[in-house]
């Protein structure tokens, strides 16, 4: 990959004289995407770092090191949808994104503070299901006696995700959620455990109404309520700044710990901590600004 300073990265500025000047919440909006928007390039290219051999040629990670790997690529993906969202004037649909997107990043901070112990209960957690469903197929297939070809085809998926996991399926049996001894199967207890219970009643509790379509979803996005009944309401929800702020200094948390551990010390690792850095103030100068101006309204 490129080294950092071929990108040509130009982070966005914020200058604190016209920010005091903003007059409309769209304004303060407009800003706000744009930060998250470098916080999503900085994110994508972070997750891309490899290492090199003396050949040249990239050294692949082990599954514990893809697991950190993997949750950033997933977490790079999930800010590029949720911008894009935002651009649509959607928050509804960026609100269901954004708690996938708040999991993840809690899910890997969680993991970037843990153990190798812990990946391995997190990687394990997952095939639970994998192996649940093979039971399940093998059953049914003894009950015929054979399988079908999409009973194969889900055999040999499941049968993969195994070996790639490096996990004998023929011994691994299903896991209870109490037997897990440092993975922490609940998003309640990973966050609380890194003193983020706030963060998470926030950021991943409440937008799951919009994940479930519960009865508040419908309140929230769905009904318009009347002393006498309701109607339909097929209006798309405005975004606001805060959900964006949030997301944005949560994912430079993230990305500083994911560089901190995993990259060695270079010019391009202090460049990119500093823009992280400088993205942060940008974001709580914002954020400051943005609940002045509301106050004087």
């Amino acid at each position: 990959m490129q080294p950092f300073d071929q990108v040509k990265f130009k982070p966005t500025t914020v200058n604190l004289k016209e920010l005091k000047q903003f007059d409309s919440e769209d304004q303060f909006m407009f800003l706000a995407i744009e930060l998250l928007k470098d916080i999503a390039k900085l994110s994508l290219y972070i997750s891309n770092i490899v290492e090199f051999d003396n050949k040249g040629n990239q050294i692949k990670w082990n599954k514990i090191r893809a697991a950190y790997g993997g949750l950033l690529i997933r977490i790079s993906k999930l800010q590029i949808s949720f911008i894009k969202t935002l651009c649509e004037h959607d928050m509804y649909i960026a609100t269901i994104i954004m708690r996938c997107l708040s999991d993840s990043l809690i899910t890997l901070l969680f993991l970037l503070v843990s153990d190798s112990e812990t990946v391995e209960e997190y990687i394990k957690h997952s095939l639970n299901t994998e192996k649940e469903l093979l039971d399940k197929i093998q059953q049914n297939a003894k009950g015929r006696g054979q399988d079908t070809p999409i009973e194969l085809r889900m055999r040999r998926s499941i049968e993969k995700s195994f070996k790639a996991s490096e996990v004998d399926i023929n011994t691994f049996r299903v896991i209870g959620k109490k037997e897990f001894k440092a993975w922490k199967p609940s998003p309640y207890d990973r966050a609380n455990s890194i003193k983020m219970s706030e963060e998470y009643f926030v950021l991943v509790s409440l937008p799951s109404h919009s994940i479930h379509g519960n009865w508040q979803d419908l309140l929230n996005n769905h009904l318009e309520y009347y002393p006498d009944g309701f109607l339909p309401n097929l209006e798309k929800s405005r975004p606001r700044p805060q959900p964006v702020v949030a997301m944005g200094i949560l994912s430079i948390k993230v990305n500083t710990k994911y560089l901190e551990k995993f990259v060695p010390n270079s010019n391009d690792k202090n460049t990119i901590l500093t823009c992280l850095k400088d993205l942060k103030e940008s974001l709580i100068a914002l954020d400051n600004q943005h609940e002045l101006y509301l106050q004087s309204r």
